[in-house]
């Protein structure tokens, strides 16, 4: 045991130096890769991995100590420590897969962040050791207080060992149904985060899905999806359920189109002037159709949500390292309990906020701006022969009269533009609001709602099917 403790501390510092050295800085000055002040981050976590490593092997060639010896207690509290630390280097393997920046995290003050699977258990294992060694701690003294007569010391050590003996099964409780039942939830919380790891499969252009590729048979029908979150499918665990693949399966099976392909370009967390640079990114795929999955968020161009107001955000540096925020950041059972209780505010109508995007589109001057980068994106469309469709998406409908109007008043306005639109209506009639959310605590749309809108562009295309033949072979030179 005493042997083998240098060592684990060895192989969690050499963890931390190889994440440092993967990493890459925004602003590169050495090796085109890192940033001066990184340097010497790099340089401070290889000379503590190297005395380390130097110190462990000095040990081990000494053989045990005579101070370990006589020191059984010691020599336990310093092996609980080195396991804790070396379970914790090894959740950060697992993620430099992922996130080669995920060591990054560590100077905002997220020391167990890990998303794969292996990584929050392997954290947890670190947790346990750690709590192991306090219980011991506190346990012994306890015993001992109770020996002098000390009673009450006794008592109210036993307490907090209690109370962290409940922490460590709550918080592995909650890690466990966290893996088992995953499931993102509208916010970037630990589950959210490792939905996207475990579900994500980019392509090599970064979108979700299998690969882009250049026309080569000229009577294909090419369809290009742009959109957000909801286009890029949230909350779907199988890709095959997306809007875009039931479409995609609707129009093969009719057989009006010899070829029908449709590429889902869909990126979370983008609005419409993402949406134009992407079309322009993508314009060799020649599509024959651009379709623009609107949500009501898209307008954040013009009115970003503010850093403070976002769930975790944190708008200056120090704020980063408030107690809530570092303790939901470390741990999934501080930060599930504070989603639900920022989901409980919202429930209290004196703190619930408005829609931080409803306002908007009331304001004529900021909807007019909005719709001008929507008219650049029908006109990009148009300018590479191929025909637009804008089609607002928003399941919300159905849960409040308040965006049903909404939602008619900015068809209207793009109209009034002459951007062509195909509303929804009433597709999602027989449906309940919760029986289209992903779950109660995320609204994305869910398997069931992308099957329905899948199914509603598939009709609009067929019944305009001549048409779109007619762009494709009308189509320019390329």
């Amino acid at each position: 045991m005493a042997l083998l403790t240098p060592w684990l501390w060895a192989f969690a510092l050499g963890c931390v130096a190889l994440g440092t050295l993967l990493n890459e800085s925004f602003n590169p000055a050495v090796l085109n890769r890192y940033s001066l002040p990184w340097v010497a981050v790099i340089l401070a976590s290889v000379l503590s991995f190297a005395v380390a490593t130097a110190l462990a092997a000095r040990q081990s060639l000494a053989g045990s100590r005579a101070l370990d010896a006589g020191d059984l207690s010691g020599a336990r509290y310093r092996f609980l420590f080195g396991t804790a630390a070396a379970g914790w280097g090894a959740s950060l393997l697992t993620q430099y897969r992922v996130d080669p920046f995920h060591v990054r995290r560590l100077f905002v003050g997220e020391f167990f962040g890990a998303t794969q699977t292996a990584g929050v258990l392997l954290e947890y294992l670190a947790q346990v050791s750690l709590g192991l060694a306090m219980l011991h701690f506190l346990i012994s003294r306890a015993f001992n207080a109770k020996a002098r007569g000390a009673y009450r010391v006794a008592g109210g050590l036993v307490i907090v060992a209690s109370i962290a003996a409940t922490y460590l099964i709550a918080e592995g409780a909650t890690r466990v149904a966290n893996i088992v039942w995953l499931q993102p939830q509208g916010e970037p919380t630990k589950p959210t985060r490792m939905w996207h790891v475990r579900y994500e499969a980019p392509n090599s252009l970064g979108f979700r899905g299998g690969e882009f590729e250049q026309r080569t048979q000229p009577d294909e029908f090419r369809i290009l999806v742009l959109g957000d979150s909801i286009t890029y499918g949230t909350g779907v665990t199988n890709p095959a359920d997306r809007f875009t693949s039931v479409l995609a399966e609707q129009l093969g099976r009719t057989g009006q189109f010899r070829h029908a392909r449709v590429f889902n370009a869909g990126v979370k967390g983008t609005h419409s002037v993402d949406h134009l640079q992407t079309l322009g990114q993508l314009s060799w795929l020649q599509p024959d159709l651009v379709i623009l999955a609107y949500y009501f968020n898209d307008i954040e161009h013009l009115v970003p949500l503010p850093l403070g107001d976002t769930p975790f955000g944190a708008p200056s540096f120090w704020s980063r390292f408030r107690l809530h925020r570092v303790l939901m950041l470390n741990s999934h059972l501080f930060d599930q309990l504070l989603l639900r209780y920022r989901r409980a505010r919202r429930m209290n109508p004196e703190a619930a906020r408005p829609d931080h995007f409803f306002a908007s589109y009331a304001n004529p001057d900021l909807l007019s701006r909005h719709l001008d980068v929507l008219e650049e994106i029908f006109a990009k469309a148009q300018s590479f022969g191929a025909a637009f469709r804008l089609v607002p998406f928003d399941i919300a409908v159905r849960h409040d009269d308040r965006y049903e109007a909404r939602y008619q008043r900015f068809v209207e306005a793009c109209l009034g533009r002459r951007i062509s639109v195909w509303p929804m209506g009433r597709v999602f009639d027989g449906f309940s609001y919760w029986d289209l959310r992903v779950s109660r605590w995320d609204g994305h749309p869910n398997e069931q709602a992308h099957h329905v809108v899948g199914r509603f562009l598939a009709e609009r295309i067929l019944a305009e099917a001549t048409m779109f033949r007619r762009a494709g072979e009308a189509r320019p030179a390329w």
